[in-house]
């Protein structure tokens, strides 16, 4: 049992919504968390920009708290990203040291999509379209390499 921080009743555990973030059940049970929202909403419309002004100035003032915040949420995206895709560990020549390995465009058409995905939010692209098929963990070496021989590896060419 739980008390909302809303409405003050008790509730089963179940009747919360779980925190992304923290993994644990929310303050507010579902349908005041539903009820709350819509009044942020509702505010937000009444006040644009001031939100984001809002914001804009919190992380000023909190600029270590909040590049940390994000680099937690960058570091999320990554890991989730690889282990979709196998793990931090090279699908050619099985190297695992994290700093030289790199997600990898099977079909070698990278170019082209990055033209239309910043590389920058691609870990959130992949989560947001489910882990798509087409990706694969590579070493830098096996990934320049695959880049230079025509789409196959030097390893898998000498073979």
């Amino acid at each position: 049992m739980k008390k909302c921080g809303r409405c003050g009743s008790e509730k089963a555990l179940s009747e919360f919504g779980i925190s992304s973030k923290t993994n644990t059940p929310m303050a507010y049970c579902k349908p005041c968390y539903l009820l709350a929202r819509a009044a942020n909403q509702r505010w937000r419309d009444r006040n644009p920009g001031l939100a984001a002004k809002r914001t804009a100035q919190w992380r000023e003032a909190n600029r270590e708290q909040a590049l940390q915040s994000q680099r937690d949420c960058n570091r999320k995206l990554k890991d989730a990203a690889y282990a979709a895709y196998g793990g931090y560990e090279c699908k050619c020549c099985g190297e695992t040291t994290e700093a030289f390995l790199s997600l990898d465009h099977v079909h070698n058409d990278g170019n082209e999509h990055r033209r239309n995905v910043d590389r920058r939010k691609l870990y959130k692209w992949l989560m947001r379209q489910g882990y798509p098929d087409g990706f694969q963990v590579l070493c830098m070496n096996c990934n320049f390499g695959k880049a230079r021989n025509g789409g196959i590896c030097p390893h898998k060419s000498s073979l």
